[in-house]
């Protein structure tokens, strides 16, 4: 599996962890707090990939409008 394609692999996993977790402090307690906080905690675990998935992208990859003070950043990393 590529590594883009693994990516959204772990994270879907990781949604399903989120969400088996909510709904299971629901359906033993009636407690309502980990449904209504799935979105936010699965966003923020999205945005740290996408993070780290960009930064990939711009240490491995030259884009045309990069500047030369970001090419040199580049080959510094």
């Amino acid at each position: 599996v590529p590594p883009t394609g693994a990516k959204g692999l772990n994270l879907a996993a990781s949604d399903v962890a989120y969400l088996s977790e909510a709904l299971i402090l629901w359906l033993r307690s009636s407690d309502v707090s980990g449904i209504d906080s799935y979105s936010e905690r699965a966003l923020a675990r999205v945005w740290k990939s996408e993070r780290f998935s960009w930064q990939l992208t711009k240490l491995m990859h030259r884009f045309p409008d990069d500047t030369p003070f970001e090419r040199r950043m580049q080959l510094a990393e």
